[in-house]
């Protein structure tokens, strides 16, 4: 934690033309902006002030960058962004609109994609579960009944959160 409060303050110290902005080569709605040989930002923006959705350890190489549970460090008040998102629009997102005619009168997971389902009536493992929503007896997820998933992970052995691209649009809107 005290990592990405050092980087909060960094974001507003280090002279902006000298941060090293890229899009992640391995998840294209990310991007890293290495702001100094000791603070790598990953975010959902371009823009390196905004937030982050974690750090990274050590020195990094843009051509062999691979994130990892091993190099990355969480942001916790991204998560909440990230959950606020999910409650106000998971409902209207096509995908899982597709998703819930299968669990009719049931809660039904919402991956974050890192992993893709190989199966129609396959769950995602708990640590690629966003939270849960509840769909009613048409098929049609209930507005306003999302629970967050505490037991969540941006980055593990799976890759780093990749989100539908309306999520994306709806969190980028959040950040």
């Amino acid at each position: 934690m005290q990592r990405l409060q050092k980087i909060s303050r960094a974001a507003f110290s280090v002279n902006r033309s000298l941060v090293n902005t890229f899009k992640y080569a391995k998840q294209d709605q990310l991007y890293v902006h290495q702001l100094n040989n000791e603070i790598t930002k990953v975010s959902f923006s371009e823009d390196p002030d905004k937030l982050a959705i974690g750090a990274l350890k050590g020195l990094i190489n843009e051509k062999d960058l691979l994130i990892s549970p091993d190099n990355f460090i969480e942001n916790k008040d991204f998560l909440n962004v990230l959950h606020k998102t999910y409650s106000d629009h998971a409902h209207k997102d096509q995908a899982y609109i597709y998703d819930a005619l299968n669990y009719a009168n049931n809660h039904m997971a919402l991956s974050d994609y890192k992993k893709i389902l190989k199966y129609m009536d396959e769950r995602p493992e708990t640590q690629n579960t966003v939270g849960y929503v509840l769909v009613d007896n048409k098929g049609a997820i209930v507005p306003d009944s999302y629970e967050q998933n505490d037991t969540y992970t941006l980055c593990n052995i799976d890759g780093i959160i990749k989100l539908s691209d309306f999520m994306a649009e709806k969190l980028q809107e959040n950040l």
